[in-house]
């Protein structure tokens, strides 16, 4: 029985202003659903992955798979997680007046959650069908040039693209955000500037993080 998603008959789709948009071009485990959330606190629509949706889940991965990433991308008016961070530079090209989010926490811990993470996949393989297996081999291959957690290359791959980020895309359209070392304040003033909307009078949202570490 499918899920019933928020957004699936008013998808995010291709915003009013289709050069624009949000995109979050960020490694997972680094705070990224929370920040969305934000957004969609502050009346910006935004979806995070497949947005607990069957019906978007089995599409999105039916056409990422296929190769088929502009329609997964294009459509929404603002994305956050997966396919974003893969085709960045894509964005920064076809979509000139486009934001985007860099969600980073530091190495150490990041990469302590990732290892504890990889214990999670191993258990999924044993469960869950072959197509989100395909998603999730093929989306660490595009980011790492492997399907299993190395330590050496993920941290590798984690700061050349922050550091890859920073350089290319200007200060203007970019927004890098710490949520793991910033107080709420901190985090709703910097998304309130960069978006040029109000902040809601709420705690900065930390969806599955626990502790700051």
């Amino acid at each position: 029985m499918s899920i019933t998603c928020e957004y699936h008959k008013k998808c995010p789709k291709k915003s009013p202003d289709s050069d624009g948009g949000i995109f979050e071009i960020s490694h997972g485990r680094s705070g990224t659903r929370s920040v969305c959330r934000a957004v969609q606190l502050m009346g910006i629509t935004a979806m995070h992955g497949f947005g607990r949706c069957r019906g978007c889940e089995r599409d999105f991965i039916d056409k990422y798979l296929e190769g088929d990433c502009n329609s997964i991308l294009y459509k929404r008016a603002s994305y956050f997680g997966n396919v974003s961070i893969i085709h960045w530079k894509l964005l920064l090209r076809d979509r000139p007046k486009a934001k985007f989010v860099l969600c980073i926490r530091p190495i150490k811990w990041w990469l302590r959650t990732w290892k504890y993470r990889w214990k999670v996949l191993d258990r999924w393989r044993k469960k869950i069908e072959t197509k989100p297996l395909d998603f999730i081999g093929t989306y660490l291959v595009h980011l790492y040039g492997m399907a299993y957690f190395d330590e050496d290359i993920w941290r590798h791959s984690y700061l050349s693209h922050i550091h890859e980020v920073k350089r290319i895309i200007p200060e203007s359209k970019l927004l890098v955000m710490n949520i793991f070392e910033e107080d709420s304040k901190t985090s709703w003033g910097k998304l309130a500037d960069f978006l040029s909307v109000e902040p809601p009078n709420l705690e900065f949202p930390r969806l599955g993080l626990g502790s700051r570490l």
